[in-house]
């Protein structure tokens, strides 16, 4: 049994692209909530309330930059990923942003597998910053 590494929230309108994703966090330990759209991520968020770790946002999504505000408000530590394409940046929510990546055509095996490496990377320095210990001896 693969232990669980995390949850990863996905807006985006390519369901394809979530089902190749899923796939390859799965294979990780790694949960993708796939969603296509701002209301369904919403609705999904106060249906389940999981535990989100990583929101990663198609700025193609009408609404995507006030969720991952709203979103950044509410869960410590969470890290935003935009997938852009064209001249859409994002611009409004930047600011927000850990890592913004070009949006691929096609969902092929090594784009996808980079997204999993990538994802499972920072899953994995997340959970060495939460467990590094004090470097002041109480006293």
């Amino acid at each position: 049994m693969i232990e669980h590494r995390g949850s990863v929230l996905v807006v985006d309108g390519d369901i394809a692209f979530l089902l190749v994703m899923a796939q390859e966090l799965a294979r990780k330990g790694i949960s993708l909530i796939p969603s296509t759209s701002v209301r369904e991520a919403r609705s999904v968020l106060q249906k389940l309330n999981p535990t989100i770790d990583i929101l990663i946002v198609n700025c193609r999504i009408t609404g995507v930059c006030g969720l991952a505000s709203e979103m950044r408000r509410r869960v410590t530590g969470l890290d935003v990923v935009a997938i852009v394409s064209g001249n859409r940046q994002c611009a409004a929510c930047r600011r927000l942003l850990t890592f913004v990546a070009k949006d691929i055509e096609r969902p092929e095996a090594r784009g996808i597998q980079n997204w999993g490496r990538l994802i499972d990377n920072w899953l994995a320095a997340k959970r060495r910053i939460a467990v590094v210990p004090d470097p002041q001896p109480k006293n």
